[in-house]
């Protein structure tokens, strides 16, 4: 289900923008889904690897500078270090 969804963010990604081109906005749904993404999967030693796999496609997809991998990473280990604390538990709640 996970790969579908990801999937399904790539083609948003691409229909946005080939598409409908916005000059002044640029839709990342792949970014915004990786930080939902960490309340999806149980083992977050998995979420970190898949960040990074799912930021390397993104570099080969949309360009060959790879800073979007170590953007992906950051996101991700941010994502692990706030969803430890209790201020997302309601959140972790909302989504289960």
């Amino acid at each position: 289900m996970i790969i579908l969804l990801t999937l399904f963010t790539f083609i948003l990604d691409i229909t946005f923008n080939l598409y409908i081109n916005i000059k002044l906005l640029y839709p990342m749904f792949t970014i915004s889904f990786l930080i939902i993404l960490y309340f999806l999967i149980k083992n977050k030693n998995n979420y970190l690897l898949y960040s990074i796999v799912l930021g390397f496609i993104y570099d080969l997809i949309y360009s060959n500078i790879f800073i979007n991998t170590i953007l992906f990473l950051i996101i991700s280990r941010y994502c692990t270090v706030r969803g430890k604390t209790k201020e997302n538990f309601n959140i972790i709640l909302m989504l289960k």
